[in-house]
């Protein structure tokens, strides 16, 4: 007999598979708690859940723990080749713990960098991932700042060691023979051109 048409449920998945709908909830939300299951049991259970097409039901989830497992990543443009590089790491990592996200460009735009949180807050946003933002306040939800400088209230800054990047790069390049070396000092409005500069 092939898979049905329409997705199937968690109660419909758990009796195929001779296991309770919790163990398969805990296998396909990449739960902590799935440490305990054994590994072939849980291969087991994503092979139904493709072969027949099941998907989570995020309302359900949202409904029972007033979650929305959605995280806004906003970068200053997403063609610039460093954003578009981390995001792609950022994307990659929140797909595997089975996060929704949403992507913002704030484009220098101190209208942008203000009201963009909030319309995304209106809609569910959990937390935010700023790359080379400047931030001037805290938001009510969890950040994290890659390249911000100013201390706030629930902000994780992550700040590169720039005068230590700079020696690496500079010592790397002499090693290499190279005499005649350019630096590029970057977007005056990056969150930390300056620093990279004294670097």
């Amino acid at each position: 007999m092939g898979p049905p048409a329409k997705p199937v449920s968690l109660k419909l998945l758990a009796p195929h598979l001779g296991l309770s709908p919790t163990d398969v909830s805990l296998v396909l939300n990449n739960s902590p708690r799935a440490r305990s299951i054994p590994q072939s049991t849980k291969e087991r259970i994503r092979e139904a859940a493709r072969v027949f097409n099941y998907r989570p039901n995020f309302y359900a989830r949202y409904l029972s723990g007033k979650r929305s497992f959605t995280v806004s990543v906003m970068i200053p443009e997403i063609s610039e080749g460093y954003g578009s590089s981390v995001l792609s790491a950022i994307e990659s990592r929140l797909a595997r713990e089975g996060y929704l996200h949403f992507v913002a460009s704030h484009r220098w735009s101190a209208e942008l960098i203000e009201e963009t949180p909030r319309l995304l807050m209106e809609r569910g946003v959990e937390g935010f991932i700023l790359v080379n933002m400047p931030l001037e306040h805290r938001l009510p939800v969890p950040v994290v700042n890659i390249g911000g400088r100013k201390k706030l209230r629930g902000v994780t800054n992550l700040v590169l060691d720039n005068h230590r990047a700079g020696w690496l790069a500079l010592h790397h390049l002499a090693h290499l023979g190279h005499q005649e070396i350019a630096f590029f000092k970057g977007h005056p409005e990056s969150a930390d051109t300056e620093d990279r500069w004294r670097g």
